[in-house]
């Protein structure tokens, strides 16, 4: 049972944290910028100064990536142990799908770690197994290397995937079923009521991700039995893995999968002309919803994990919408472009 004096040290810090976000002014002002150096210098008296720092958007990205991995560090240090599970979950998830990318890399003998973000964060996943200079280049090499890691069962179950499909795409795609059931893993533990509250911010998130992993498997024709070697026994969200093989094996096509997929993944859109613009508009509904729920959490303070995944899920989709706008700006694209994309104002 939860106690809720446990989260009486972290609880000032959840306010000081979502104080920092950034305010819709700041966010127009960040917006209406047309160079980079502009952009940044807006970022200067934000929580985001040390991406103001950085002399090009990749050095901004990997500025903010840092600052993430700091602020969830920072509260791991003060959260009760039903909560650490859904921080190490959000960093979890980030260092899986730079390891994935460079093992994928590695596969197809094209080996590079040095621009992918988490490999400059310190103690990061990617960072202790590229302490082996050879695994970055030997896919043997580099699943030898994760196994002091807590992703070795992740990196040896997509290793024989790999060996199974004989497609190096499966290994950056596996980053969507693994990182659901990071999040999965920690809901598990929760009582009834503190898994409701932490499900109204994860699950959209979630819904995308297993639309996204089985549409992106439907284009790459991935045999439903390597589906089942990762999603099969998944229980999240209301998710019934038999139900999703199901249509997943009957639909031809992706157009056709993402028809028959919106009675299944309801807390997502998926709507468009094809899949690509589908999964387009389920990330943009996840993230609204997911944005909402969350700053719902904060207006009732709740005693449980919901708080600190409300948290870090509001911190998560701002550094997504920074990164977004620099990106955009640098390629000199217009506000209407690309504010879409952003749920800043949300």
């Amino acid at each position: 049972m939860i106690k809720p004096l446990s989260y009486a040290e972290i609880l000032p810090k959840l306010r000081i944290l979502k104080s920092k976000l950034l305010t819709p002014d700041k966010a127009r002002e960040l917006l209406s910028t047309s160079t980079i150096e502009d952009a940044l210098a807006v970022l200067r008296d934000t929580m985001y100064a040390v991406a103001s720092e950085a002399r090009s958007v990749e050095g901004a990205t990997v500025a903010l990536v840092n600052l993430f991995f700091s602020i969830a560090r920072g509260l791991e240090a003060h959260a009760p142990s039903d909560a650490k599970q859904f921080i190490k979950a959000f960093m979890g998830d980030e260092e899986l799908r730079d390891a994935l990318i460079a093992l994928q890399r590695a596969y197809l003998g094209k080996p590079g770690v040095y621009e992918l973000p988490t490999y400059r964060v310190e103690g990061s996943l990617l960072r202790r197994i590229a302490q082996d200079p050879e695994a970055i280049a030997n896919p043997h090499r580099f699943v030898e290397a994760a196994q002091d890691t807590w992703a070795r069962s992740f990196i040896l179950r997509v290793s024989e995937l790999y060996n199974e499909a004989k497609e190096a795409r499966v290994v950056s795609w596996y980053h969507l079923p693994s990182s659901i059931k990071l999040y999965a893993s920690a809901m598990e533990k929760l009582d009834s009521v503190s898994r409701r509250n932490v499900e109204r911010i994860l699950c959209p998130m979630i819904h995308y991700r297993i639309a996204s992993a089985l549409l992106q498997a439907k284009a790459s024709n991935f045999d439903a039995r390597i589906l089942d070697r990762v999603m099969e026994g998944l229980k999240a969200c209301g998710v019934n893995w038999a139900q999703l093989r199901l249509v997943y094996e009957r639909e031809p096509s992706p157009q056709d999968l993402t028809v028959s997929l919106r009675d299944l993944l309801r807390r997502v859109r998926l709507e468009g002309k094809d899949y690509i613009e589908a999964l387009e508009s389920a990330r943009r509904s996840y993230r609204v919803e997911s944005k909402m729920s969350a700053l719902a959490a904060y207006a009732s303070y709740p005693y449980n994990p919901a708080l600190v995944v409300a948290a870090l899920m509001l911190v998560k989709l701002d550094i997504e919408d920074v990164k977004t706008a620099l990106t955009s700006i640098s390629l000199r694209l217009k506000p209407d472009e690309y504010t879409v994309l952003t749920v800043f104002e949300r």
